[in-house]
């Protein structure tokens, strides 16, 4: 469940220390959110992972299936199996503070061939 806060973002949940140990981040336990501005993003372009999964956020972020940090742009990647790959991307704004940036759905392919990189790792059930 997502909880609202009256700043106008709202807390989806907490970055995990066996994810920041695991990707070896910079950062301490952190909380995450998703603003107001990145959910009309995800509403917008990502019309089918809005409707399906907005509510799962703090489930994939949670309980992720892999996750990974974005070879160039440094964000956290949590992806979680459903009957389809959903990603939820979370980066640091300017002033430290993790955001939820976008959440769309990754095919298994795309799935296989970041394993194969090394730019996720499946997490530990």
């Amino acid at each position: 469940m997502i909880n609202k806060y009256s700043s106008g973002k709202d807390y989806v949940g907490k970055l995990k220390v066996e994810i920041i140990e695991m990707l070896e981040l910079p950062y301490e336990n952190r909380d995450i959110f998703i603003g107001g501005t990145n959910k009309k993003h995800i509403r917008k372009k990502h019309r089918k992972e809005f409707d399906n999964y907005l509510d799962r956020i703090p489930e994939i972020i949670e309980n992720p299936t892999y996750v990974g940090v974005h070879p160039a742009r440094g964000g956290i990647e949590f992806i979680k199996k459903y009957d389809e790959n959903i990603m939820v991307a979370v980066q640091a704004s300017k002033k430290d503070v993790l955001y939820v940036r976008s959440m769309y759905i990754i095919t298994e392919d795309k799935v296989k061939r970041y394993l194969e990189k090394g730019t996720i790792k499946k997490m530990q059930s």
